[in-house]
């Protein structure tokens, strides 16, 4: 892991320390460690014959903050190294960092973060649009910035300007039939607080992917650049103080240059593989999202529905239909909780090069957490994945479990 966004991270809090700014700064740490172990009994969720594999892992966390009425600085830096029996190939050594700035005074808000990641692709702690699509180990560096600012226009009205930035590269993608690629997204929302639990808004936003891979080795037909335009109409509603939700939805305009490559086989000859040709192509749809949340004294449940448009290493950018349930139940106060996951994932490519990367995948995961100690928790789980591609007949399954233990020193936190 690149060691330079947590050195950035340091640099500000000790510049900040020095400056005039410094009056009553709040100094906050925040380290911890887990580890765990693991069981997946097809771990590349593959529909050949295959082995159970059986894992440790090993990781640290760091949090840092530095705070003030008007502004707030946050970092963090993750570590992750995981050690399989009997599959060296599958070992990696996984690290994230950020960086958060925001600063705010009557009517504005500036916000700042930083992002970098260098980890394995089948790492299954998140999903992803890489989940599912490749059956090598592989690593993906991550970066992205994302400035924002917001505009107070009047007292119930908000005006919201977002950008994102991310590059994605992967160590040997090709072969593992994943491309780089750049996307940037910008989006302008525009809020208002109707009545007093219910807020309005409309969102415009436009994305810009473009694979970064260089052309000579790509064997196969790719998206090369595809642009997407969206909007949407939403709503968000509290019903009481322990239940709210909201509702958004609107259409969605891609236009993409897919790159196409014909290769033929000729008996006694080979294949041959015609020039690459680039194909202009323009699709229409629709984005959306809903929730639900309720947050009782002991039970907290929340439950999403959304279609969205996401980067993929696929060589294409994907429309990801997902609908998540979290039920979370504590038994005991403060130290032992329940809790349920369910989650379905419909992924269709957008670009019209290739269908390969159509599939349904669906999840459900119980678990358990128990805070045996003020500083200690231990967290066992169960997961099951069922994944199918549009492509192919035949159905993936994984079952695996996991056992983790966490220590969080106590918050070590100084004002001045």
């Amino acid at each position: 892991m690149s060691p330079r966004p947590l050195v950035v991270v340091t640099c500000c809090l000790a510049i900040l320390g020095k400056t005039g700014l410094a009056q009553a700064i709040e100094w906050v740490a925040e380290p911890s460690i887990r580890t765990g172990l693991e069981y997946n009994d097809n771990y590349f969720l593959s529909t050949a014959p295959h082995k159970a594999v059986k894992g440790a892992n090993l990781g640290a966390n760091l949090d840092l903050a530095a705070q003030q009425e008007q502004w707030e600085l946050r970092g963090s830096a993750h570590l992750l190294s995981r050690r399989y029996d009997g599959r060296e190939d599958l070992n990696s050594d996984d690290g994230t960092s950020d960086l958060n700035y925001s600063f705010k005074n009557d009517r504005n808000l500036w916000q700042l973060k930083i992002f970098y990641a260098n980890e394995s692709t089948l790492i299954y702690d998140k999903i992803n649009p890489d989940i599912g699509i490749t059956e090598k180990q592989t690593k993906r560096a991550t970066t992205s910035a994302s400035p924002t600012w917001a505009w107070q226009v009047a007292e119930t009205t908000q005006l919201r300007l977002d950008y994102q930035f991310a590059g994605v590269k992967y160590k040997d993608g090709v072969v593992a039939g994943l491309l780089d690629y750049d996307q940037q997204v910008a989006s302008l929302t525009l809020s208002d607080q109707v009545l007093p639990r219910t807020n309005i808004y409309i969102a415009l936003n436009y994305s810009d992917y473009q694979v970064t891979t260089p052309k000579a080795v790509i064997p196969s037909s790719y998206t090369a650049v595809s642009k997407t335009n969206t909007g949407q109409i939403g709503i968000t509603h509290d019903f009481t103080e322990t239940l709210k939700g909201s509702l958004s939805g609107g259409p969605r305009k891609t236009v993409s240059d897919d790159v196409v490559i014909t290769c033929v086989f000729f008996s006694g000859l080979g294949t041959y593989c015609y020039p690459p040709v680039t194909q202009s192509n323009a699709g229409y749809g629709s984005v959306f999202s809903g929730s639900l949340e309720s947050r009782l004294e002991l039970t907290s449940t929340s439950f999403r529905l959304s279609r969205t448009v996401n980067a993929s290493g696929s060589g294409s950018e994907v429309q990801a239909d997902n609908l998540n349930l979290v039920i979370q139940r504590q038994i005991t106060p403060e130290r032992f909780s329940v809790q349920l996951t369910a989650e379905a994932y419909v992924i269709k490519a957008l670009g019209h090069t290739t269908s390969a990367v159509d599939r349904n995948y669906y999840r459900l995961e119980p678990g358990l957490r128990w805070r045996w100690t003020e500083d200690l928790a231990v967290e066992a789980s169960y997961r099951y994945v069922r994944q199918r591609f549009v492509s192919a007949p035949d159905v993936a399954t994984s079952n695996s479990v996991y056992l983790t233990f966490t220590y969080i020193w106590p918050r070590l936190s100084v004002s001045r």
